[in-house]
């Protein structure tokens, strides 16, 4: 015979364990370490916000930015020669110092959003095809971390991978 537990964590995610009650004994069936599943409205939310940095970015507003990346956000752009970018104002002044090279559109495709982990935090992976300034296109692999925050879900980590 066996009973079914349940936990979750601070954001409602809830894992399902299978107890094996068999003959008196009370085996765990469950990691309670392990990732959390997320509710659906969370999975589109992190898809929505992927999307969002895009679609702000083409957009030029720099003024934006914390609608998508949490305050203490690292951006690393090591693979473009930029480094590891810390906070939202050496993002934004990263992003305004390219000016007229910063690519004209980029399109996000191929999101996969992870299991949230114990600390919060999903992981999400990402491609994207960006545009440039003379037509040219690339593509590149976004590595997320996002966390959920009073305002919503916030990108707190994010590497571009050429």
């Amino acid at each position: 015979m066996f009973e079914v537990a349940s936990h979750s964590n601070s954001l409602g995610a809830v894992a399902v364990c299978l107890n094996d009650a068999a003959e008196g004994s009370r085996r765990r069936g469950c990691d309670h370490n392990a990732p959390m599943t997320l509710r659906i409205e969370d999975r589109l939310a992190i898809i929505e916000l992927v999307g969002l940095h895009g679609r702000l970015i083409d957009q030029g507003a720099f003024d934006r930015l914390d609608e998508f990346f949490a305050a203490d956000a690292s951006y690393d752009l090591t693979d473009f020669g930029a480094g590891v970018l810390h906070g939202l104002d050496a993002i934004r002044d990263a992003a305004l110092a390219l000016g007229g090279g910063n690519p004209v559109g980029r399109h996000v495709t191929n999101i996969v959003v992870g299991q949230q982990q114990e600390d919060g935090s999903v992981p999400v992976r990402s491609k994207g095809i960006g545009i440039g300034p003379d037509g040219a296109t690339g593509s590149v692999i976004y590595v997320d971390e996002v966390r959920y925050e009073p305002a919503g879900w916030r990108i707190t980590f994010r590497a571009v991978i050429a």
